[in-house]
């Protein structure tokens, strides 16, 4: 991981801690089989337009995405984040096509808090940005989109 990588997980953790308890996790492997919530933290190394289902076409700028998500059903965190980190699956949720081409670089868990006290807190940060009204927030009364651009770090000096 390089340090503009480590130091915007940095930021997302003091954000996040704010609003839930928790932790950053590298490895697929150490994720409970519990209900939980979880921030992805994304990097998308280049500029690409892509459809995505209902949202239609999108432009997406290279950078640092975080989406906040729910795993509340059978297996839990480790089976929703096995699905997010696989390529050979059927599209279901946003996440999926912006998945197809963005890396994850790292992955917020809690057991305790909401998918949208996540999405708040990272919007908290600030040079966090909606990116795409109703991105992941479809089924959400309360939030305008579950997908914030994280501006502050860029991939291009």
């Amino acid at each position: 991981m390089d340090l503009r990588s480590k130091n915007l997980i940095d930021d997302v953790q003091q954000a996040l801690r704010v609003c839930c308890p928790g932790e950053i996790c590298y490895d697929i492997e150490k994720i409970p089989n519990l209900p939980g919530s979880y921030a992805l933290i994304l990097a998308l190394w280049q500029d690409c337009d892509i459809e995505v289902g209902r949202l239609g076409h999108l432009h997406f700028k290279s950078g640092f995405y975080g989406y906040a998500g729910s795993a509340k059903g059978a297996g839990g965190l480790s089976s929703r984040l096995a699905r997010h980190y696989r390529h050979e699956k059927a599209f279901r949720w946003h996440i999926d096509y912006l998945r197809a081409y963005a890396d994850v670089i790292g992955v917020w868990l809690t057991l305790k808090g909401s998918e949208c006290e996540i999405a708040d807190a990272l919007k908290g940060l600030p040079t966090a940005y909606p990116a795409v009204p109703g991105f992941g927030a479809s089924d959400c009364r309360t939030c305008d989109t579950h997908l914030l651009r994280l501006a502050g770090m860029t991939l291009v000096d």
